[in-house]
C-alpha cells in the first residue's frame, strides 16, 4: 500500500500533499486528544510528518518519543491489544525522558505503524 503509492505522492504539489495527508490520517488524528480543537492547517502539517514502519509478527516495537498509531495489524502494549487506529506515545510531549512510559510494544500480527516524532 505505502510503496505502491509513494510515486504518486511525490508527484503531488505541496498544497495537495497536505490535503491528501490530512484526509488519509483523519481517521486517527481526529481522535487523539491533543489534536482535538486544533486548526486544520496544524493537523495537515502534522499529518505530512507521519512516517510508516513495518513489523513482523512477534517483533518488538521500540519507537521512542514518538506518537505511534496502528494502521494495520495488532499490537500488544502494557497489557492491552491495540488494533487499527489505536495509539500510544502521547507522552512524547513530555520533555523529561525519565518520566515517559516504556515505549516498547509487541507486534502480534504483521503490523504497519504510522509514527510522528
Amino acid at each position: 500500500h505505502y510503496m505502491r503509492n509513494i510515486d504518486a505522492w511525490e508527484g503531488l504539489g505541496t498544497d495537495l500533499r497536505g490535503t491528501v495527508a490530512r484526509q488519509v490520517a483523519s481517521h486517527y488524528i481526529n481522535h487523539i486528544w491533543f489534536f482535538k480543537g486544533t486548526n486544520v492547517q496544524f493537523r495537515e502539517d502534522c499529518a505530512k510528518h507521519f512516517a510508516p514502519s513495518f513489523f513482523e509478527r512477534r517483533e518488538v516495537i521500540e519507537l521512542r518519543a514518538q506518537l505511534c498509531v496502528v494502521e494495520r495489524g495488532a499490537v500488544g502494549r502494557l497489557g492491552r491489544i491495540l488494533v487499527p487506529w489505536g495509539y500510544w506515545g502521547e507522552d512524547m510531549l513530555i520533555r523529561m525522558p525519565m518520566i515517559r512510559q516504556d515505549p516498547s510494544a509487541m507486534a502480534l500480527t504483521y503490523t504497519e505503524i504510522m509514527s510522528l516524532n
